[in-house]
């Protein structure tokens, strides 16, 4: 019996998939933005031509905000979030946060629309076990271990252009 515990905790160590990472609770508002990135809605073939034209790019033609963009999206690419889902999260503490999860759990989340709940002077409150996914530029990134809640109730949608 040792020897198949040893045996799997070996693989589990070799393979790379275990790692230190601090599970948090996260909880906010679904934020909208008007103009946002939305890689993972489109098709292989433009999201592989992107992420080849992403790294034929020299860091030296770029300045201001192409350079961060830039540098957010190699990071982006280099995490493989790029073809992930995602949702901002308005936080308590008024600050914005991306949210990557699986497939099964955004679609808990996309069925909601800023005007619909604006209408209705309704907003969606998420409660999430996440773990930070570190960034130099220091931009909130977080990986959904879990979606704890997501609920529709009275209050103003947030967003931005």
């Amino acid at each position: 019996m040792k020897k198949a515990i040893f045996f799997v905790l070996m693989i589990i160590l070799a393979s790379g998939s275990f790692q230190q990472q601090k599970v948090i609770t996260i909880e906010g508002d679904l934020y909208f933005k008007l103009i946002d990135f939305r890689f993972f809605e489109g098709p292989d073939s433009f999201l592989d031509q992107f992420e080849d034209e992403i790294s034929s790019v020299s860091l030296d033609t770029l300045l201001g905000e192409e350079k961060k963009l830039y540098q957010l999206l190699k990071f982006m690419g280099k995490e493989n979030l790029l073809r992930k889902p995602f949702f901002l999260l308005r936080l308590d503490n008024k600050e914005i946060a991306r949210v990557f999860l699986d497939s099964m759990e955004y679609r808990q989340i996309k069925g909601f629309n800023h005007m619909d709940l604006s209408n209705k002077n309704r907003r969606v409150r998420i409660k999430a076990m996440v773990s930070k996914i570190e960034n130099s530029d220091s931009l909130m990134f977080y990986q959904t271990i879990k979606l704890l809640s997501v609920k529709e109730i009275r209050g103003k949608t947030y967003w931005d252009k």
